[in-house]
C-alpha cells in the first residue's frame, strides 16, 4: 500500500478523527506512549497506521512503532486503546520515523499483529 504520513494540518477522512498528541493505553490499561503521527493510504486517504512513540524513565530510551489502525480498541477524549499488549509492541519491529514505512514492513507489521 502506498502511505503517506500526515502534515501537522493535515487530517484524516472522516469518520476517523485526529489522534496525534493522543495518550496510548495497551490491552491492560497501560500507559504506553502518545500518538506521534498519522498515515494514510495515498489513493483512499484512510487512516491506515499509528506512529507510536515510548519512553522510558526520564525519557531516555524512547522508541518509534508503527500499529495498524485496526488495532484500536477504543478512543475517547485524548486517550487509544489498542487490543495488544504493550510486550506485543514492543517485539514489533521498530520503526524509523524518517522513512515511509516499506511494502515489505507494512506485511511484516500486519502479520506481526494478525492483521495480514
Amino acid at each position: 500500500m502506498d502511505l503517506e504520513k500526515l502534515a501537522r494540518h493535515q487530517h484524516p477522512r472522516p469518520p476517523q478523527h485526529e489522534l496525534r498528541g493522543h495518550r496510548v493505553l495497551d490491552s491492560r490499561n497501560r500507559e504506553i506512549g502518545d500518538v506521534a503521527g498519522l498515515y494514510v493510504d495515498r489513493d483512499e486517504r484512510k487512516l491506515r497506521y499509528l506512529h507510536i512513540i515510548t519512553t522510558g524513565f526520564l525519557g531516555l530510551g524512547r522508541k518509534h512503532y508503527l500499529i495498524p489502525f485496526e488495532d484500536v480498541d477504543d478512543e475517547a477524549p485524548g486517550m487509544v486503546k489498542l487490543r495488544h499488549d504493550q510486550e506485543t509492541m514492543e517485539s514489533s519491529p521498530t520503526f524509523d520515523p524518517h522513512t515511509l514505512p516499506t511494502e515489505d514492513y507494512q506485511r511484516d507489521i500486519r502479520k506481526h499483529y494478525d492483521y495480514g
